[in-house]
């Protein structure tokens, strides 16, 4: 293996160079190295450019020689011909795809749905499941790795729904739930969900018969409501709530924090509303309902809180997702919207005093989907971009790097 000099000069000389220039980069941000003997990390691939194999960027496109020319661009996407740093000569066409688009392949893709679990985030984009983020547990790449993984990674193919939380990522694969991470696949396989929500140590599924379906392990496997006229499932760290036709919500498992709304810590299931209810949300040790007519409150409760119940009249949401102190809405004809704690920017504004509702820098009014992890949220945003917002000790902003963004700042994921 090279030098640490030996690849500081070579990344000098490709720098130096005309056309072809550049350093090509394993996607999580480091040059290239040759490949001696050990495997390559999750997030790369052997690419043997004809002076030996390198680990290279998992989705470096025409692994071979190249001179000035590329294959032509993809629409919003732009190729470009890279020289390893780890063997001057060595050559690779590289995909960088436009801000807001995600590399899918040799395309460039929009992405279709955002998911956030503790510390990771994932998107969905041409049938790919695409993460950042933490992967101490395998939630980005399939294999637990020590590092994080700063660009998105292709974890899997052929995807129709997905869903994120602690450590843990799941997805609808071949009409099949498929999950990476500290929760398991379940077993035997779940093949008609159609909503899927994944907390700390559980999964569970929206089937098509209206019936919710959990799996994993936790106070929240315990008590899961039966019947059949479910329309939403919602999950926070061991807790879980779901909707039905009716406007019901009920939520069950640990409620040590008051996160089932009232009763005991002790209460495995409970009641929360009766009717009246539009769309749920839930987050770590919380939970949101609003209601779809009269006042159009937005209620919340759990963190402990007292009262065990925070109301906001007039919210009008439409999709909810809370964190692990903040939470995040969609309002009708508006852009998102959060309160709680800005600490670390999660509110997508600098400056936010305490009780009132920020709002997030975006094009405006549209059709938003929202998912919120830990200490951050990401967004898909009306034209298709994914955006997230808040915490990135791990990347999990999907930037490229894991250093810490400006509170207020909204960032485009990366389609390098």
């Amino acid at each position: 293996m090279r030098s640490l000099l030996g690849l500081a000069l070579a990344t000098l000389a490709a720098a130096s160079l005309g056309g072809c220039g550049g350093t090509l980069y394993t996607s999580e941000g480091l040059p290239a190295l040759p490949v001696t003997g050990s495997q390559c990390l999750p997030a790369q691939m052997s690419c043997d450019l004809g002076q030996g194999p390198v680990c290279a960027e998992h989705d470096v496109a025409h692994c071979a020689s190249c001179t000035d020319a590329c294959p032509a661009d993809p629409a919003n996407g732009l190729q470009r011909c890279l020289e390893s740093s780890a063997a001057a000569g060595d050559w690779a066409c590289h995909l960088d795809c436009s801000a807001g688009w995600l590399r899918t392949g040799t395309a460039c893709s929009r992405a279709a749905a955002v998911a956030a679990g503790d510390a990771h985030a994932c998107a969905l984009a041409g049938g790919l499941v695409k993460c950042w983020g933490a992967n101490g547990a395998g939630q980005v790449t399939g294999a637990g790795t020590s590092g994080n993984v700063l660009l998105p990674f292709d974890l899997a193919s052929g995807a129709t729904l997905l869903a994120a939380g602690g450590t843990s990522t799941c997805a609808v694969i071949g009409g099949a739930v498929t999950c990476w991470g500290s929760v398991a696949s379940p077993s035997p396989a779940v093949t008609t969900a159609t909503a899927l929500a994944v907390g700390a140590s559980h999964a569970c599924a929206l089937l098509s018969s209206g019936a919710i379906q959990c799996w994993g392990t936790g106070r929240a496997m315990t008590a899961a409501p039966t019947g059949s006229a479910f329309v939403a499932i919602a999950t926070g760290s061991s807790h879980a709530c779901a909707l039905d036709s009716g406007g019901a919500v009920t939520c069950w498992g640990d409620n040590a924090q008051g996160q089932l709304g009232g009763g005991t810590a002790a209460t495995q299931s409970r009641v929360v509303f009766a009717s009246g209810m539009a769309a749920i949300g839930a987050g770590y040790d919380q939970a949101c309902a609003a209601e779809g007519s009269g006042t159009r409150a937005l209620h919340c409760w759990g963190n402990g809180a007292a009262p065990a119940q925070v109301t906001r009249v007039n919210f009008d949401a439409v999709e909810i997702a809370p964190g692990r102190a903040h939470v995040c809405v969609h309002k009708a004809a508006e852009g998102p919207k959060c309160f709680g704690d800005n600490g670390l920017g999660q509110l997508g504004q600098a400056v936010v005093n305490a009780g009132e509702l920020s709002t997030v820098p975006s094009p405006g009014a549209g059709s938003f989907t929202l998912a919120a992890g830990r200490d951050h949220t990401c967004s898909l945003f009306p034209d298709g971009s994914a955006q997230c917002w808040g915490a990135n000790a791990s990347a999990q902003l999907g930037t490229g790097s894991a250093a810490p963004v400006a509170a207020g700042t909204v960032v485009t994921v990366s389609g390098r």
